[in-house]
């Protein structure tokens, strides 16, 4: 008889243990699957026609650049999105139900560049073009480089020393990489027995360098968190 209320009591206790065992490692089993499906969500961007951006932008003229982002997490998600660039900088925020997307349009138009490298010299020459022992003679027509032909031939050494000849040149030239702004001052003058050509040219050079065009998407309040980032590089010409 004692020995069946022994057994009996062994019986309850090992059930007892049993039964919390089970209890213990199906709380278990769903936490980890909670924690695991929570690490399977995620978040999605990208750029929309990234075959069609606009890398060259000219000033004046409006380019329209669309994000995507989609939350694939497991809950509704608060997410702020920024866009940062030479031409705009902006930050938003926007909340997105789970498995819906948003799609930003960014309107930016060009005012100023390019922007870039410039860099800038300063030339001065002096050649001799001509000399002559009698200021009273005619000079003879000659070409001087950069000024033109010299075609007056009654000219004398006088006349040049009371009168030089003077001439300006302005230029600019442009490409997809670069512009080239050229000031020239020419001056032919003459001490008495030789004719010089004087030349001061200025020179500046701005070499366009691309810039980034940037977005980025991070839950709200989480920017030191998991951040997403796409961009593309563009210049202003």
């Amino acid at each position: 008889m004692m020995k069946a209320v022994i057994d009996s009591s062994l019986y309850k206790s090992l059930s007892v243990v049993l039964i919390i065992s089970i209890v213990i490692t199906l709380a278990f089993n769903l936490y980890m699957r909670e924690r695991i499906r929570e690490s399977e969500g995620f978040s999605e961007l990208y750029i929309n026609d990234h075959r069609d951006l606009p890398r060259d932008m000219v000033i004046g003229e409006t380019y329209n650049i669309t994000f995507t982002f989609t939350n694939h997490e497991i809950n509704p998600e608060t997410y702020t999105y920024e866009v940062d660039s030479q031409l705009i900088n902006y930050s938003r925020q926007i909340r997105l139900a789970v498995g819906e997307t948003a799609q930003v349009t960014v309107s930016v138009t060009p005012k100023q560049g390019p922007w870039g490298v410039t860099m800038y010299s300063v030339t001065q020459t002096r050649n001799i073009l001509a000399t002559t022992q009698n200021s009273t003679m005619p000079i003879q027509s000659f070409n001087v480089s950069g000024f033109g032909e010299i075609l007056h031939e009654n000219i004398t050494l006088q006349e040049i020393a009371a009168k030089p000849l003077s001439r300006y040149v302005s230029e600019y030239t442009q490409d997809s990489n670069s512009t080239q702004q050229r000031q020239a001052n020419y001056t032919i003058k003459t001490d008495g027995e030789s004719i010089t050509l004087e030349k001061t040219e200025e020179i500046t050079n701005t070499i366009n360098i691309p810039r980034p065009f940037i977005m980025k998407v991070y839950k709200a309040g989480d920017k030191k968190g998991e951040e997403l980032e796409v961009h593309f590089w563009y210049q202003v010409n």
